[in-house]
This record gives C-alpha cells, sequence and structure tokens, in this order.
C-alpha cells in the first residue's frame, strides 16, 4: 500500500483459471496511500495539525482493513474449494484403482477356472472304461466273495475275526486345525462342482486334514514358527533385530542419556502400604537437596580454617604420662619410697672428687655439652687387620691357640700384619708440655663449652639449650606423619570448596534471575486480569428490553473493532522490561535452568581442579609468611 495501485488492465482475466475466483476482489479500487497524503489541507510550509494526522491514520487503517477482509474471505473461499477438489481427486483416483483391480482378478480366476475344467477332463478322459469291463470286473468281485466266507450264519454283515469291522463306514470327522498352523490344501476351500462335475471327479479322499497337514509323524513335521523370543545383545545387526521383534524400523538410539534415571518397573496399583512415610517428614529429608542457596552456604564455603596451628607439634611436658597419672591419682600408702635421681642434664663435681665410690653414681657429671665435646676427644678402637682369618678362627668360630698364647701381638711378624691407632690425644715423647693450669670444675667447663657455641654461632646470643625435651621420638613421628596426611586432605578439601563455591555463585545467579522472572511473570498475568475485568460487559439495567441491550451490544463491538482495546504505557512497559530482562540477561545465566551432567562429566575437571590448586598453594604460603613473621 505505501505506492499507488497499478489500475486493473483489459488483459487480466475477470476470473482465474482452475477454481474461477473472481480477480477483481483481489484488486483494490480505493486510493492509495500518496494520494491520500497529498489529498490533505497541509500547505507547503505548515505542517499537518494532530487532527488531521490521526484522521488520515483512521482513513488509512479503514482502507487497509476493508482490502485485507475481502481478500481474506476470498483466499479463504479458495482454500475451501482447493479442498474440496482435492477430495474428488483423491476419490477418482481410488475408483480408478479399484476398478483396475476387479478387473484383474476377474481375469486371473477365469483363467484358473478354464485350467481346472482342462485339467479334471483330462482325468476323466484317462479313468473312461467299456461296459464290458466294468461287467466282468464285477461278476469276479461277487464269486471271490462267495468263495472267502462261509454258507451258513450272518457271515455276509461283518466277519468274524474282528477285524475290518468298520469298513464301508465314513471316517472319524477330522479335528479342528488352528489358522495359520499348516498350509491347507487349495482343493479343500475350493467351490464344490456341478452335477455334471461331480461324475467325473475323482472320489473323496478319506485322509483325514491334520494327517494331510503335518503328515503321519507330527513330530518330524518342518514347523517354520517360532515360539520363544531370541535374545537380541546390543553388537547383533539391526536387521536381525527387526526379525525378531517384528519390527519395520528399528531405532539408533534408545535415548536412554535423555531420560532421568531408569524407568521403574514396580507395579504401583497395589494397595496403600500401612506404613506410609508422612509428607513432613518426606519434605524435612528432602528440603537440603531442593532448597536455594544463601549467604550461610557462602560463608560456610569460604571458610577455610587454620593453616597454621594443627601443624605445630607442642613439647613434651617435663613429667611422664606415668608421674601425670600418679600425681592425679594420689599415693595410696604402700608404694615403695621414690627414688632419689639427679639431674642427668646438669654438670656436677669435678675431676678431683672422682673416687671409686662416686664412679658408679650421678655425684659427678659433666654437662651435656662437654660431654658430646669429650666424646669427640675419647680414643678410637684399634681395628686389627688380618691377612688370613682362617688361621686364627676355624669353622665353628674358636680361637686357635699359638704355642699356647692366644695374643697375636706377641707372635713374631706381629708388628707387620697390624696397624696401631693412636687416640686423639695422643703427644709424642718429645712434643712440648702445657704448663700446669688451676684444675676446673665441671660446671665452669659446661658454661665455656656453651660461650664457645654462641660464639661460632651454633646458638643464640640469649638461647639456653632444653635438654630434658625430647621432641624427636616415636609419638612425634606419627604425630608428624598424620599432619602430613592432614595437610594433603585439607587441601583437597579447600580445592573442591573452592569449585563449588564458584558453581554456587552460578547458581545463586541463575536464582536471582528466575525469582526476577518469575516476578515480572506475575505482575503481567496481574495487569493482564485486570485489564480482562474492566473490559467486561457492564450488567444490564433492569426494566431495559432485548432490542436496546442488543444495539447497545452491537455499539460497544463496533466502538471496540474501530478502536480497538488499547493498552496502556505502564502495560506496555513492563512487558518490554519482561522481554529486555529474558532477552539480554537469560542467556548469560543459562536462563535461569543449570545443565544436567552426562555420566562421563563431572564438576571437579581436572582444570578447574588445577586453577584452584594454584590457588591454594599461594593462600599457603602467605599465611605460612605471615605466620614466621
Amino acid at each position: 500500500m505505501g505506492t499507488p495501485t497499478p489500475t486493473p488492465t483489459s488483459s487480466v482475466s475477470k476470473e482465474t483459471a482452475y477454481l474461477r475466483t473472481p480477480t477483481t476482489t483481489l484488486v483494490s479500487s480505493d486510493a492509495s496511500i500518496e494520494q491520500l497524503t497529498t489529498g490533505t489541507t497541509a500547505k507547503a510550509n505548515d505542517p499537518p495539525t494532530a487532527r488531521e494526522l490521526l484522521r488520515l491514520h483512521n482513513t488509512i487503517r479503514d482502507s487497509v482493513r476493508t482490502v485485507i477482509a475481502k481478500r481474506g474471505e476470498v483466499c479463504d473461499r479458495s482454500m475451501r474449494q482447493l479442498v474440496q477438489k482435492r477430495k474428488e481427486r483423491l476419490q477418482a483416483e481410488r475408483e480408478a484403482e479399484a476398478e483396475r483391480e476387479a478387473r484383474e482378478l476377474a481375469a486371473k480366476k477365469e483363467q484358473e477356472d478354464s485350467e481346472r475344467r482342462k485339467v479334471k477332463k483330462e482325468k476323466a478322459l484317462s479313468k473312461k472304461r467299456s461296459r464290458d469291463e466294468m461287467e466282468v470286473d464285477a461278476e469276479e468281485e461277487r464269486a471271490r466273495r462267495r468263495e472267502s466266507l462261509p454258507s451258513t450264519g450272518a457271515h455276509g454283515l461283518a466277519r468274524q475275526d474282528g477285524l475290518n469291522v468298520h469298513q464301508g463306514t465314513p471316517p472319524p470327522p477330522s479335528p479342528p486345525v488352528p489358522p495359520g498352523t499348516a498350509a491347507i490344501d487349495p482343493m479343500d476351500t475350493a467351490p464344490s462342482p456341478t452335477d455334471s462335475e461331480d461324475a467325473r471327479a475323482d472320489p473323496p479322499s478319506t485322509i483325514p486334514l491334520y494327517e494331510r497337514a503335518f503328515g503321519q509323524d507330527p513330530t518330524k513335521f518342518d514347523d517354520p514358527t517360532v515360539y520363544d523370543i531370541r535374545p537380541a545383545p546390543s553388537d547383533m545387526a539391526d536387521d536381525e533385530k527387526r526379525e525378531i521383534f517384528n519390527v519395520l524400523h528399528w531405532p539408533e538410539s534408545d535415548l536412554k542419556d535423555l531420560t532421568a534415571g531408569d524407568p521403574p518397573d514396580k507395579d504401583f496399583s497395589d494397595n496403600k502400604p500401612p506404613n506410609q512415610t508422612n509428607f513432613s517428614t518426606f519434605q524435612a529429608y528432602v528440603e537440603p537437596y531442593i532448597r536455594s542457596f544463601t549467604e550461610e552456604d557462602v560463608a560456610f564455603l569460604k571458610e577455610r580454617g587454620d593453616r597454621v596451628t594443627p601443624y605445630i607439634i607442642p613439647n613434651r611436658g617435663a613429667k611422664s604420662y606415668k608421674d601425670v597419672w600418679a600425681a592425679e591419682d594420689g599415693l595410696t600408702g604402700i608404694e615403695p619410697p621414690a627414688k632419689i635421681e639427679l639431674n642427668p642434664n646438669e654438670a656436677r663435681g669435678s675431676m678431683e672428687e672422682m673416687d671409686d665410690a662416686t664412679a658408679e653414681t650421678d655425684e659427678v657429671s659433666l654437662g651435656p655439652s662437654a660431654e658430646r665435646l669429650q666424646a669427640l676427644l675419647r680414643a678410637a678402637p684399634n681395628p686389627v687387620t688380618k691377612k688370613d682369618d682362617t688361621n686364627d678362627v676355624d669353622a665353628n668360630g674358636d680361637t686357635t691357640m699359638l704355642n699356647a698364647d692366644d695374643d697375636p701381638a706377641t707372635q713374631p711378624g706381629a708388628a707387620d700384619d697390624h696397624h696401631t691407632f693412636k687416640p686423639a690425644t695422643y703427644l709424642p715423647a718429645d712434643a712440648p708440655r702445657p704448663a700446669n693450669l688451676p684444675a676446673l670444675d665441671y660446671g665452669t667447663m659446661e658454661q665455656r663449652a656453651l660461650q664457645e657455641l654462641r660464639y661460632i654461632g651454633f646458638l643464640g646470643p640469649t638461647e639456653t639449650p632444653d635438654y630434658a625435651a625430647h621432641n624427636d621420638d616415636e609419638v612425634a613421628a606419627r604425630l608428624r606423619t598424620l599432619q602430613h596426611e592432614l595437610r594433603r586432605v585439607s587441601r583437597a578439601n579447600n580445592i573442591r570448596k573452592a569449585r563449588v563455591l564458584e558453581l554456587t555463585e552460578e547458581r545463586m545467579a541463575m536464582q536471582e534471575y528466575s525469582n526476577i522472572a518469575d516476578d515480572l511473570d506475575n505482575q503481567v498475568n496481574a495487569a493482564y486480569l485486570k485489564r480482562n475485568r474492566s473490559l467486561s460487559a457492564k450488567p444490564a439495567k433492569k426494566g431495559q428490553s432485548a432490542a436496546a441491550q442488543a444495539a447497545r451490544k452491537g455499539v460497544g463491538v463496533t466502538a471496540g473493532a474501530a478502536g480497538g482495546r488499547i493498552v496502556s504505557e505502564g502495560v506496555r512497559a513492563l512487558m518490554q522490561k519482561r522481554k529486555d530482562w529474558i532477552d539480554m540477561v537469560g542467556p548469560v545465566v543459562g536462563h535461569g535452568r543449570p545443565p544436567i551432567l552426562r555420566d562421563d562429566q563431572t564438576v571437579f575437571d581436572e582444570e578447574s581442579l588445577r586453577k584452584w590448586e594454584r590457588v591454594e598453594t599461594e593462600a599457603e604460603a602467605g599465611e605460612g609468611g605471615l605466620e614466621g613473621e
């Protein structure tokens, strides 16, 4: 309608060739939009007023509605005619096909009848005999019967030996045969011959129908029917599966990956069990799995705990657990007196106080540092090197005596076979001797040893060794092992919590999107219901005639059709807001629908775990540095 509509020329036919639809109804004779626009009263430099524009808008709308309505009616009528002609064409084709099949069936039946008559005629000619031959045969049969039976008694009626008693009687009726079990002779279902054909036809067969179908031994009958369902493994070809299940098509996939678990195979039509679970109990059980995520969940996932304190081994106490338990329980009065023991890590006395009585006690003792230094100065053992051990020790480990002397060093040549090692404090005879120094007690020696250790940097300026704190024992080793395992498990848990926190934030974004989308939907539904209530017909006044009500209703319909149902700006803004929310925010959060993982997928994929493992390692290093500071 944007350009002038061309006037129909004489070359256009008045109706269509197939449906006979008038072409004049498809072409509009009204003025075009450009003609209506140029026909306004507006001047060159004066724009049209709002009233003129509204009148022009209404005129264009009415003209377009009229043309569209007329074309719609014509097209609807044409479609109905097209459907009717299609039905007529299909009916004509079916009738022609039925006539053709009937002719073919009649020709085939006539050919079969002619062949059947020809076969019967040939059989009758081959079995035709003369009258004289038939009389001779009858005379011979009567003579044979007279010779075989005695002359007295009723032997002509039945034999007395019990054989062939039922000879001449009709055979028993055949049992019913289920349809489809075996092929039936076509002659059994053929129409009965006429009287003229009965004379030339063969006598009826006395073989039962089941014997003709299955033979004399039914167990040897080749029955093609399969009475059981064969197994169909997954690697079987589709053709074999179609043959087993007797279907035309076999699907490529069973859609198991799109189903929510295994389908139930239990009969749920049973009676209600007596001990059913209450709905409140089930709701309380399933609530943690289906509830929405909250900030408390995020706070729990962000919490990492103490990464330093659990891995510090505390110092061992001054008393053993036996002493602590004895002090807690109290003495019973029957225990032996406690043995007085001196502190083993304290320097006491001097060398001048050493004698045979104090050598077996702890009254004279070096300090721990001086004791370790004295251990460095002690004489090393003198290992003896032997050329041949077999000369001194026999196979049983006994020492061999040489001239009643078991000391090899006293034997000749012993100086050549052994090497003697001197102690670290050994001085040769010509070495200068130091001056006589005052003797020091062991306490002073301990203090001087500690002073030298501080000087060379082994100890701090104010550090004092705690010799009683034996921290490296079996308990400490076990604690270190458990702390190593705790560190590994804690790191794995923190990495998984970080990954779950990432997914939780995404799910919370989906929840927020769904909540806002539901709120917008509720607002749109409320506006729609409010608009429908406002457009409902007002109740008729009492005493008003039916004609007046109909006229009023017609006026309302006309006004509604002309002006349309106007939607308020607020509702339009609300619908536009909902559309923008769904189109712009929805794709970012997957429209609020979290994806369902397949069997080969997991939320803890290798790439994500490696990323969060690096973050966790950096966090542990940072906290360890702060703790060290």
